[in-house]
């Protein structure tokens, strides 16, 4: 890939918000964890541009505003829980 194609791809994720990141996962734990959650197929848990896909997916689904919703909801739920009790 040349500079020119590197610098393009740069500024295409930099318009959409994008930004790279790179980062050190177990090769074991985070393959199977994709898998068990429907992200990633068993029959691809050794192919390096299969998990990343799938990891994206995965952190883009959880990122999401329906995601943060519902997480926030079930925080808020527990800390009344725990309001009440004490």
């Amino acid at each position: 890939m040349s500079a020119a194609e590197r610098m393009r791809k740069t500024r295409q994720r930099r318009h959409k918000g994008v930004i790279p990141v790179s980062i050190d996962i177990d090769d074991v734990r985070v393959p199977a964890l994709l898998v068990a959650a429907g992200f990633l197929a068993s029959k691809d848990a050794d192919d390096r541009k299969a998990i990343g896909a799938a990891l994206e997916s995965y952190i883009a689904e959880a990122s999401s505003p329906t995601a943060y919703e519902t997480v926030a909801a079930q925080r808020r739920a527990l800390l009344l829980g725990a309001t009440k009790e004490a």
